[in-house]
């Protein structure tokens, strides 16, 4: 009987450890194909920014080759990038203060 109950548990063990066996291979080669789905969604990506970096860099180039061309267009230019900036960072955003604000501030309370 121990015989039989011994081969039995082999048995078991057996199929238990080759369903194991079995199932980390398949999660092994799910893990894989998802691994190489994303090195080559990277490798599409970067092939992507690689030509938006070098049309970037050719427009910035005849960019600079027009502006070599037309030195006064491009100084009126700037001269009037210069002028929007300085518009927009001087500009005040809040109202001046009155006088009976400035007298709150500056003047001590029992001598107003």
């Amino acid at each position: 009987m121990s015989d039989e109950t011994e081969g039995v548990v082999q048995n078991f063990t057996g199929r238990t450890d080759q369903a194991a066996s079995n199932g980390s291979d398949d999660v092994k080669d799910r893990a894989s194909g998802i691994a190489t789905g994303w090195q080559e969604t990277a490798r599409k990506v970067g092939a992507q920014a690689y030509e938006l970096g070098n049309q970037a860099y050719k427009q910035a180039a005849d960019a600079g080759r027009q502006l070599k061309h037309q030195p006064l267009a491009t100084m009126a230019v700037i001269g009037v990038l210069g002028g929007v900036l300085g518009f927009l960072i001087g500009r005040v955003t809040a109202p001046e203060p009155s006088f009976r604000d400035y007298a709150q501030r500056v003047v001590p309370r029992r001598y107003r």
